[in-house]
């Protein structure tokens, strides 16, 4: 009799609802009436004042729509594929939730579900997903598909790599298909009636400019809003050396003394060198001279076919060459240097083979993001199987370099709600400009790699090579617990490139004397969390047990920037302070040009 009378009452609670859905269903055409009026000229009028390019058909069009849609067409459908044959050899567990989602639904249906968005999901935030029963109802149905299909693959007993191959299927399918990414979003729609329809014609005059400057992605800048040199990349300085692979910038002194140990900063080489200078308040660079350091960095040059066999002993090589002109110049026998993301494996490298030699050229090492041992459980290593490394190392060999931007996708495929619906609902649906902001810019701002360092970073993550003691520099093998100088380890608490607990295995697998510090942040926020930053925090701690967690549990928390945590390791370890130079460079090394130089535009 109780299952009876709740029946009941469910069932009146939905016909009661079917009133209210009406009237929504009423006001949401009334809505579309009115933006099919506003977007049409009245009569006699003026045709709106935006207009579409006449791009339109160019052939660019056609291939960057095309490799758009092929890359989310074979992500949709392998994904599918793989969830369906899944589901059909494990029917139980697929019953299971199919059920569980019908029992949802009734819910929904009836409006008595309590499914609401995570904090952190913005994409809901506008009232109407929650007053008006059509927009409620899609979007509970949304987050309990994404539910019951998340709890399916938590059941699943696969491998661990095979499940977070099927998350990210997950994520792809059921991100792209979000009700906030359609044209009825309802902040879409009032924009477009505030508007009277230009919001519409900005949106689809965005999506065909992406479509032909941006290989068919959402775009996350406004592209020539920032300038290199004015905006960003503008601290005072000097090239003082420059080769075919590199430019040697050294910065003007801004303190009346300056500690006589150089710090050379080594940028990855995937990347433009002023993501370490960006605006003032986040400039790591600016920050280092304003401590009194005496800062040099390397700019690299974007490689091209010509240079397709350049590799990590181009680097290194590279490196030690910059290291001896900045000894030079400061007339110091050693130096601090920095390397983070793909420059901190580089420097490891590097370490490794001065000590292998007996070269005490280095003082200290400070490591940003970088995971020496590819083995540990990270995102872009389970989505990374055999046959998906050879046909990325098959691909970059034919066009001797690979392009910045498609390892750009590839990330933005990491976090598409961040990185690609965000920007597709601002730009198109909304028809607002892509924001300016300085790390965007640099973000977008590409370089491209060369097929010989793609190819031996393919191989460290498939062989594993440098944890297992078996990376060669310039022929020989480098042992990386024979480095032993003192090393300052940062990592980002919420970073999915190279996630933080594989940054603290891999401080183990080294010699010498190690500092980690877990930077709140992710891959790039976990660097850029300068004493600007109110909500800047950090944890470090005095023990080092083996297991990350168990670090983190005895781990204390400051609510700072560790810029200044930094400041004062890295200055312990620069030596005595002296007068600061006149001028740039040296009478061997003269300054050849202004920062940020030339390469830094290619």
């Amino acid at each position: 009799m109780v299952e009876s009378t709740n029946d009941n009452g469910v069932m009146k609670q939905i016909t009661d609802n079917l009133q209210s859905y009406q009237s929504a269903a009423q006001q949401l055409m009334g809505m579309l009436g009115q933006m099919g009026a506003a977007s049409r000229p009245a009569e006699g009028g003026d045709e709106p004042p935006h207009h579409l390019p006449t791009e339109l058909v160019d052939f660019q069009y056609l291939s960057g729509l095309q490799q758009f849609a092929a890359t989310q067409v074979t992500d949709f459908a392998a994904a599918s594929q793989r969830m369906m044959n899944l589901m059909f050899q494990k029917p139980e567990q697929a019953y299971q939730q199919i059920t569980r989602f019908w029992t949802e639904q009734f819910r929904i249906y009836a409006g008595v579900s309590g499914l609401t968005p995570d904090r952190g999901d913005h994409r809901f935030d506008d009232p109407s997903w929650t007053a008006n029963p059509i927009y409620k109802q899609a979007m509970q149905t949304h987050l309990s598909v994404r539910k019951c299909l998340d709890e399916w693959v938590e059941g699943l007993d696969v491998e661990h790599k095979e499940a977070e191959q099927l998350r990210f299927a997950v994520t792809l399918l059921t991100d792209a298909l979000a009700p906030s990414n359609w044209p009825t979003n309802p902040a879409a729609l009032k924009r477009h009636l505030e508007t009277q329809g230009e919001s519409a014609i900005r949106g689809i005059q965005n999506f065909v400019d992406d479509i032909l400057h941006n290989n068919g992605m959402p775009s996350m800048v406004k592209r020539g809003a920032l300038k290199v040199g004015v905006d960003m990349g503008n601290s005072p300085g000097k090239v003082v050396y420059r080769t075919e692979v590199f430019e040697l910038i050294q910065y003007a002194p801004s303190t009346g003394e300056v500690y006589g140990r150089p710090f050379l900063m080594v940028p990855p080489q995937i990347n433009k060198f002023y993501f370490y200078d960006l605006s003032p308040k986040k400039s790591l660079i600016r920050f280092a001279v304003e401590s009194g350091l005496q800062v040099f960095t390397l700019s690299w040059r974007n490689p091209t076919q010509e240079h397709r066999d350049w590799n990590f002993d181009t680097y290194i090589g590279a490196i030690e060459e910059a290291m001896e002109v900045i000894c030079e110049i400061t007339n110091s026998p050693d130096l601090n240097i920095e390397g983070g993301c793909v420059a901190g494996i580089t420097v490891v490298g590097l370490l490794g083979s001065l000590a292998e030699r007996g070269v005490r050229k280095v003082n200290s090492a400070t490591l940003m993001v970088t995971t020496l041992d590819t083995s540990a459980e990270t995102q872009l290593g389970s989505l990374a199987s055999p046959a998906m490394l050879e046909l990325a190392d098959m691909n970059t060999s034919a066009k001797g370099v690979m392009d910045g931007a498609e390892m750009g996708r590839v990330f933005a495929m990491l976090r598409p709600n961040e990185l690609i619906w965000n920007y597709w609902v601002n730009n198109y649906l909304l028809g607002n400009d892509p924001p300016t902001f300085d790390v965007l810019a640099w973000n977008a701002d590409t370089s491209r790699m060369a097929g010989g360092l793609h190819h031996q970073i393919l191989g460290l993550v498939k062989d594993n090579s440098l944890a297992k003691g078996e990376f060669e520099v310039h022929g020989k093998p480098v042992r990386l617990k024979a480095i032993d100088c003192d090393q300052f380890w940062l990592a980002g608490s919420t970073d999915h490139i190279t996630p933080w607990r594989a940054c603290y295995s891999s401080t183990k697998l080294v010699g010498g004397k190690r500092e980690f510090v877990l930077s709140d942040g992710g891959h790039i926020q976990s660097m850029v969390s300068s004493p600007a930053n109110r909500k800047a925090k950090f944890h470090v701690s005095t023990k080092q047990p083996k297991d990350p967690d168990a670090w983190l549990e005895g781990a204390t928390e400051h609510d700072s920037s560790w810029w200044l945590y930094w400041r004062d390791w890295i200055t312990k370890r620069s030596g005595e302070l002296q007068k600061a130079p006149e001028t740039l460079g040296s009478a061997q090394h003269p300054a050849l040009t202004d920062a940020p130089g030339t390469y830094v535009f290619e």
